[in-house]
């Protein structure tokens, strides 16, 4: 029996909006769907690549309690702001790192427990203006939990690959480039969460749609693929569910509370 759903964000549940005040909305079926979980007496929590202040505003209109996964895993933190747990990029693989980028002249910023930081304007063009909050010297973070890098392409990919045996990349979309340590992980951090309830695996499902899920899809009891998810991803996938355009995340959650999932 499913009793703590783990949900990533961009693709999953959150559907782009430009025109929106948060330029992004859960639509009212995906809403409607999690609270009637939480009534039920489910627990449902975010993984996701994003960092506190971008999900902040939907713990708050969700009314999540405890833990959730950020950073890809990097850091487990409460809905109050409260580090459980948090994984670093090796300082001497931070500055090495960034410093080869910025002599490509490669646009990134970096991302902490609360926060996006970036060293310029130009930075903006990774696109997520609305959530810069600190422009500072990247040599000054206390924390780097994960990079993000525009326009590093397959020269990126390689010396990550190559040079970096701590860390891991994974792109979710063209010259879009993501990198965090190995150790690591949705699925990994997806256990500490349950493990701090009380459940076994068996009583976790995981929905995604990227390359960064693939451990959450296979480390929980039930993993669950959207359906516009890449074949890499189903494949590690138990269950494919509809379309973030077709409300997936509304019919897994409908499906396992009538229980015909898990």
């Amino acid at each position: 029996m499913i009793k703590l759903i783990a949900l990533d964000m961009d693709g999953t549940c959150v559907t782009p909006n430009p025109n929106h005040q948060n330029y992004e909305y859960i639509t009212k079926p995906v809403k409607e769907a999690i609270e009637n979980a939480q009534r039920k007496g489910i627990i449902v929590v975010f993984a996701t690549g994003r960092w506190y202040n971008a999900v902040k505003h939907h713990f708050e209109s969700l009314k999540f309690k405890g833990p959730q996964i950020l950073n890809n895993g990097a850091t487990v933190i409460d809905t109050h702001g409260v580090v459980h747990s948090k994984v670093a990029i090796a300082k001497p693989d931070y500055i090495s790192l960034v410093n080869a980028m910025l002599s490509k002249e490669i646009k990134l910023a970096v991302c902490t427990e609360y926060d996006m930081v970036h060293c310029s304007e130009e930075s903006e063009e990774l696109g997520f203006k609305q959530w810069f909050s600190k422009k500072e010297n990247l040599f000054d973070l206390n924390y780097a939990a994960k990079i993000i890098a525009l326009h590093g392409g397959k020269w990126l990919a390689n010396k990550v690959l190559n040079d970096y045996p701590y860390l891991q990349e994974a792109g979710h979309a063209d010259n879009y480039l993501e990198i965090w340590p190995k150790l690591a992980s949705k699925g990994l951090a997806l256990m500490q969460v349950a493990a701090h309830y009380g459940l076994t695996m068996d009583e976790v499902m995981g929905v995604g749609d990227g390359t960064n899920d693939f451990d959450m899809l296979k480390r929980a009891g039930v993993g669950v693929a959207m359906g516009q998810a890449g074949e890499k991803v189903k494949a590690y996938a138990d269950v494919i569910c509809p379309s973030l355009e077709e409300d997936g995340v509304a019919w897994v959650i409908e499906q396992t509370l009538a229980g015909k999932i898990g």
